[in-house]
């Protein structure tokens, strides 16, 4: 995937880097003490440990304590996972940690706070300061905390009736916004004033915990980027039969849960990430064997019990809580650059590669009028080819992301809940994702494009902003903090960014020109409303 190059490209310039520069003051958690790094203008607290795991497959325990002085200087820990291309295993089973980003002022108090989850598939990615360096958000008055929860089988083997349960990554997540409720004002944050970002399977994490009632009071806003419980890697249908079939892949006859766990158990981490692997390339359809899941409905500790439509039509939202949500104009150049000649020849010949995942169709004649539908409406019932490539774009962009973020978005204002929308469509030399996706001219957005108007990676830092990019730069990041102060998104100068409203979604284009506008691909989300109607599995 486009995430899975961009990783590699970061980890491959940059490595594992140790930040020797000025310490911070000490402060005092429960834990014990710690000390962080002063960076240019604002304070950063690298690799902090928020929980500890205990048992793989299991919750995360209680955060370590230490004695002596924390030094709290590695911002670049990875939970286990494989480091796409090169096929390498890294990472650790014991990397429940967060990044902590203060301004440089230690007597600020009462600070909003904003968590980010990071993006990658619920497979791949990390909280690295090399990539989700946020000197922009802080240096707005901010404090930010980005977080690390486990990954792959690591974070997401389902066996109920067993000890692991599922949803570990989620529960990570949970774990570490119940540590940040209790530490937080140590770092001069507020623990009532705390807003989620996430980006992709981080923004798929964020409209989770939205739905999860045990979450209440954790929070009070949410930014969702290019990422819904309705996108199609957001759940897995039959995660036995997955695990069963991964453990057959490692040559293990176990059929029932507990025999499978224990033989989960017993194989080194190194095994089970390189059985874990998954090459989509030209073959996006191609799932990830480990996904999040529905639990025992009785278990005190479920994080999900139903699939994901089911849950947003039964799910009691927090009406107070405030919500951004929205997505890039061209999401879909990251899948269609996984794509080369032979994988669009075979794609001629077999449409059924890129039918999503969550459609089911009763018959096989189902299947050829969706086909037939899609050709005519994408392609003009013409070969996929280099001319008609934007129509292959199109499609991964409305079925992936957009269609599942209008019906989100539709959900919410249907619970009563703040939204504000917006389109991300700005293009140029900070759009990382696009650059490295095998498709760098191409117009508009990538997937994760906006990601570096917002935060500030490595490779960018010896390079001169251009004067526009730095515009956008302050105006996405001066919208995003002041949600965060006030749960209205602003920017001086700035067209006022307007609610969305039921049956009238309202969006903030940030082009080359910010205005407000109505909903995009209108069209086109007419076409998936109607497809998704008829044949969504969850």
């Amino acid at each position: 995937m486009g995430y899975a190059r961009l990783l590699l490209f970061v980890y491959l310039v940059c490595a594992d880097v140790v930040l020797c520069i000025l310490p911070t003051d000490e402060i005092i958690l429960s834990q014990g003490k710690l000390r962080g790094v002063k960076l240019n203008g604002y304070n950063a607290y690298l690799g902090v440990p928020y929980a500890s795991v205990v048992k793989r497959y299991r919750e995360a325990g209680p955060e370590p304590s230490w004695s002596g002085t924390f030094l709290a200087i590695n911002g670049n820990i990875k939970c286990n996972q494989m480091l796409p291309i090169v096929n390498t295993p890294v990472g650790q089973e014991d990397c429940l940690v967060a990044n902590i980003y203060t301004p440089s002022n230690t007597k600020a108090r009462n600070l909003p706070v904003m968590v980010f989850i990071h993006g990658g598939g619920f497979y791949y990615g990390s909280n690295t300061n090399l990539l989700y360096d946020p000197k922009y958000l802080v240096q707005k008055d901010v404090i930010v905390v980005a977080i690390n929860y486990r990954l792959g089988a690591f974070g997401f083997l389902c066996l109920n009736g067993t000890e692991a349960t599922g949803n570990m990554g989620f529960k990570d997540q949970i774990a570490s916004l119940r540590w940040i409720n209790r530490n937080i004002e140590t770092f001069g944050g507020d623990p009532n004033m705390v807003t989620l970002i996430g980006e992709s399977a981080g923004a798929t994490s964020v409209h989770y915990i939205l739905l999860y009632e045990q979450a209440k009071g954790l929070f009070r806003r949410a930014i969702l980027e290019s990422g819904s419980i309705l996108i199609p890697v957001s759940f897995g249908e039959n995660p036995l039969d997955d695990a069963r079939n991964f453990v057959s892949k490692l040559g293990s006859t176990a059929t029932d849960p507990f025999e499978i766990l224990k033989f989960m158990e017993e194989r080194d981490a190194t095994e089970i990430i390189k059985g874990s692997f998954v090459n989509t390339k030209n073959d996006i359809k191609r799932p990830y064997i480990f996904k999040p899941c529905a639990e025992d409905p009785q278990s005190q500790s479920a994080f999900i019990t139903t699939s994901p439509r089911k849950l947003l039509k039964s799910a009691k939202l927090d009406p107070d809580v405030d919500v951004i949500i929205g997505f890039n104009d061209k999401e879909g150049i990251m899948f269609a650059g996984l794509f080369n000649t032979d994988g669009i020849r075979h794609l001629n010949n077999d449409f059924s590669r890129i039918i999503p995942r969550n459609l089911k169709f009763k018959n096989k004649e189902e299947k050829i009028n969706f086909e037939e539908s899609v050709k005519k409406f994408y392609f003009d019932n013409k070969p996929i080819s280099s001319t008609n490539y934007s129509g292959l774009i199109n499609y991964f962009t409305d079925y992936i992301m957009i269609y599942p973020a209008i019906e989100s978005m539709e959900t919410l204002l249907t619970n009563n809940l703040n939204v504000y929308n917006y389109l991300f469509a700005y293009d140029s030399m900070r759009n990382l994702n696009k650059i490295v996706s095998g498709l760098p001219f191409t117009p508009g957005a990538n997937h994760a494009d906006e990601l570096f108007y917002i935060f500030d990676p490595i490779i960018y830092k010896l390079l001169p902003t251009l004067p526009n990019d730095g515009r956008i730069v302050d105006i996405m990041t001066s919208y995003w903090t002041n949600f965060a102060k006030t749960g209205v998104p602003s920017a001086n100068g700035v067209v006022d960014w307007l609610k969305s409203e039921p049956d009238n979604l309202k969006f903030l284009r940030v082009g080359n020109d910010v205005k407000m506008t109505s909903m995009p691909f209108k069209e086109r989300v007419l076409f998936w409303k109607e497809v998704y109607t008829t044949y969504a599995s969850f």
